[in-house]
């Protein structure tokens, strides 16, 4: 019987403590690379989402919330590789293939654990999404947990990448299920990538 209300009480300060989230979250609609058939909703509280320096690079922010980490989310697009042209690239990633954009590699990276990946169509194009958590060594806080979304547009590839991290994996993954998953699913589901 007390487990029953302890797992009742939580349930609830769940729901509570979920539309206490929703309602911190206010939107901005951004165009990027000055094409207005190129958008994506962000936080009201990012001032700024500018391109970063590499080739390609679309979009770069952080935002912070208090008691719950921060967030930083980037977008760029890709030329498609001779071996894989946008027919082959976009059947790949309705396989379970999509789930190699979840592989974290590198020397400093261990413990991946590969949270779920899906494949859709996303305003005509085929895209895949995939999130998995892990620790990297190299930085200063090491846990992490990536979602990526890749979408295959006619020109190019676009990547949407939003990470939490925290001094460790698992208070990243516990971060990301109570506050950050809501905020980056709302950002993928926005991303409007150009045809």
């Amino acid at each position: 019987m007390a487990h029953a209300r302890l797992v009742a009480l939580a349930i609830a300060g769940t729901v509570m403590f979920a539309t206490a989230a929703r309602a911190e979250h206010t939107w901005k609609m951004v165009t990027l690379d000055g094409n207005p058939d190129f958008t994506v909703s962000i936080p009201e509280a990012v001032s700024d989402y500018s391109a970063g320096k590499t080739e390609g690079s679309l979009m770069f922010f952080s935002v912070t919330a208090e008691q719950h980490g921060g967030l930083t989310c980037m977008a760029w697009r890709t030329a498609y590789p001779k071996e894989a042209p946008q027919d082959k690239f976009a059947a790949g990633l309705s396989t379970n293939m999509r789930d190699s954009f979840c592989q974290g590699n590198g020397g400093t990276i261990s413990g991946v654990d590969i949270g779920g990946s899906t494949s859709f169509v996303h305003f005509g194009s085929q895209a895949a999404e995939c999130t998995a958590s892990f620790t990297d060594s190299k930085e200063k806080l090491p846990g992490r947990v990536d979602s990526q979304m890749v979408v295959a547009s006619k020109a190019h590839a676009y990547f949407l990448t939003c990470m939490t991290e925290d001094e460790d994996q698992e208070t990243a993954e516990f971060e990301w299920a109570r506050f950050w998953e809501e905020v980056v699913r709302h950002i993928q589901k926005s991303f409007h990538t150009p045809k």
